[in-house]
């Protein structure tokens, strides 16, 4: 609409690089209203990069860690060809960094100086309202919360857990706080539910419980009261309750590191045991969630003479993906959860290990169930450990989706009223 109205004619889009070189040219080819846009991504070397800019182009991509590099190429020029900007995975830019060599001050320069600003995000809220600061000071300066976070954390949120020094560990919302907020972006903001205006396939989330063995349990138990122990002759120590909650989350998914060393200790193979029996259950491929590097080097060795790859980001390993000739991915959700296309080779996927991070989990979730998977389904497997730190991060990360799934729903209602007036 705002292309057929002449109110803009050069977009500036910034985004992760694997979105920016792929996800962003692919979306535009499968949309009739916007196949005939033009797009240019600015990725690559500085060549390159200045060969894209002078293409003509209607949306010109460009990945975060370029940003720098093209506002000081138009400050030389004098100029900003732009009139507007889009910022994909704005709950990227949560945190309001002041420093000038921040991707968050770049950003905020080159929103200052763009007459429209759109932030696109699936997962707005991933560690509560909090998150909300950095991304509507991109839009409005500090009209609505001021320019200050501090500011921010007193007018709307109270202390939830302090420290022995009076430290704040954590926020909670003020009684009232969330409506006010809520009331104060809705003019900016609004909620598209996907479920609301495309055809979505079923989602089925599958919590898969696991049982350390005897000696298996003793060690993580012994771990996680004395915050020693020693496992044959390696003694794992961790000095503090943030450091043992580390340790005991990799000893749910199998092996633990040596103290300072990127060697480990082997415990136990259940959860690779588990994964095997999907993978052999199932004539899918699937996309598997791991968190540790040892987590890889134990799938390397357990998975010898299958057919799997780990995500490097390239785009001919995602055409393999996508045809079905992975039966076995293996991502890390911080690498492989934003953005990407993943729906066409697969509908299964298994988190490994957990993460405490809301966000990480819906986005890569997010890469099969979306918009465009043939499936009828898409099966979320969680192998979880019972009686250890498996379960509370499942309950930690459910808890969380709660609130950004309120404030989804109260942005969402808030458009039917306004609909209506």
């Amino acid at each position: 609409m705002i292309y057929n109205r002449c109110e803009v004619d050069r977009v500036l889009v910034i985004t992760k690089k694997s979105i920016a070189r792929l996800t962003w040219p692919e979306e535009i080819e499968k949309w009739d209203n916007f196949r005939h846009l033009s797009i240019s991504p600015i990725i690559g070397t500085p060549t390159k990069r200045l060969k894209a800019l002078s293409r003509k182009a209607d949306i010109y991509t460009i990945n975060v860690e370029n940003v720098e590099w093209l506002l000081d190429y138009f400050k030389e020029l004098k100029q900003w060809p732009f009139q507007m900007l889009v910022v994909d995975e704005s709950s990227l830019m949560k945190k309001r960094r002041t420093k000038r060599t921040s991707r968050y001050h770049q950003v905020e320069v080159m929103s200052k100086v763009t007459p429209r600003v759109v932030l696109l995000t699936g997962t707005p809220t991933p560690n509560g309202y909090l998150d909300l600061f950095g991304q509507i000071y991109l839009l409005d300066f500090g009209k609505r919360f001021s320019t200050s976070e501090e500011k921010f954390k007193i007018n709307y949120f109270a202390p939830n857990k302090v420290g022995p020094n009076h430290e704040v560990y954590s926020w909670r919302l003020r009684n009232g706080a969330k409506e006010i907020i809520e009331d104060k972006i809705k003019d900016i903001s609004f909620s598209l539910m996907s479920c609301d205006h495309i055809k979505m396939p079923e989602r089925v989330d599958n919590v898969i419980s696991l049982k350390l063995g005897e000696r298996e349990q003793a060690i993580y138990d012994e771990m996680e009261h004395d915050y020693l122990v020693t496992i044959d002759d390696t003694t794992l120590v961790a000095l503090s309750a943030g450091v043992v909650a580390g340790k005991l989350l990799q000893m749910a998914n199998g092996a633990c590191y040596k103290n300072d060393s990127h060697d480990y200790v082997d415990i136990h193979d259940i959860k690779l045991q588990a994964l095997k029996d999907i993978v052999d259950d199932t004539d899918q491929p699937v996309l598997v969630a791991y968190s540790y590097e040892h987590d890889l080097d134990r799938f390397k060795s357990y998975f010898k003479g299958y057919d799997y790859e780990i995500f490097d980001g390239s785009e001919k390993q995602k055409q393999r993906w996508d045809k079905g000739e992975i039966k076995i991915f293996f991502a890390h959700p911080a690498q492989a959860g934003h953005g990407l296309n993943l729906q066409n080779g697969g509908n299964v996927i298994v988190w490994f290990g957990l993460t405490w991070n809301l966000e990480h989990y819906l986005q890569f979730n997010a890469r099969l169930f979306r918009q465009g998977q043939k499936k009828e389904a898409v099966v979320i497997h969680h192998l979880l450990v019972k009686g250890t730190m498996d379960e509370d991060v499942y309950k930690a990360i459910k808890r969380k989706d709660q609130v950004q799934e309120g404030l989804m729903v109260a942005l969402k209602a808030r458009i039917k009223e306004a609909k209506k007036l």
